[in-house]
């Protein structure tokens, strides 16, 4: 009986404690068409989000004023900007002009990186919910992300000024 108390127990722990290594990071990133408050002149921009292999996501920003990409490869420790795009610029694959890692395991408070002259910083996941703060010197931003819809929210800071942009609908 004791030892069967001890298996159940045991189960329950390991069930009952999701670490963070069991997320993929591709959970914040899934494929998808949200519609954002903010952006160019207040007027809102949208960003559509599609899986281009096993470890490479493409996201298209639309603005009223123009249209760009990032192109994001996605490891088990890491999710790194490796192509920026211009207006009518694509991505060819293996076409790699950026190293920014915009998040980095373990999703734990405190976690800390540089790249890219950044500095960044999780500042809490509660298993749903990610925080994560941006410093490059001169502004800072927190981005939350929530598990398969991906950015909820963007908070941007620059000597004094402050704008915002939030999820307003996912279509």
């Amino acid at each position: 009986m004791k030892f069967f108390l001890i298996i159940i127990v045991t189960i329950f722990s390991l069930t009952a404690c999701k670490k963070d290594s069991d997320i993929s990071l591709f959970k914040f990133f899934p494929e998808s068409n949200l519609k954002y408050s903010g952006g160019f002149e207040n007027s809102g921009y949208t960003v559509r989000t599609k899986k281009l292999s096993d470890d490479l996501v493409l996201q298209t920003t639309e603005t009223t004023a123009l249209e760009t990409s990032r192109v994001i490869k996605i490891t088990p420790e890491s999710a790194t900007v490796i192509f920026l795009s211009g207006e009518g610029e694509e991505y060819k694959p293996g076409k790699i002009n950026s190293d920014l890692m915009i998040m980095k395991m373990p999703l734990e408070k405190g976690n800390s990186w540089e790249s890219e002259g950044n500095k960044y910083k999780v500042i809490s996941f509660d298993g749903k919910i990610l925080v994560i703060e941006r410093d490059n010197g001169n502004s800072n931003i927190k981005y939350t992300y929530e598990i398969d819809k991906g950015l909820i929210k963007e908070s941007f800071e620059s000597e004094g000024f402050k704008k915002e942009s939030e999820l307003q609908e996912n279509r």
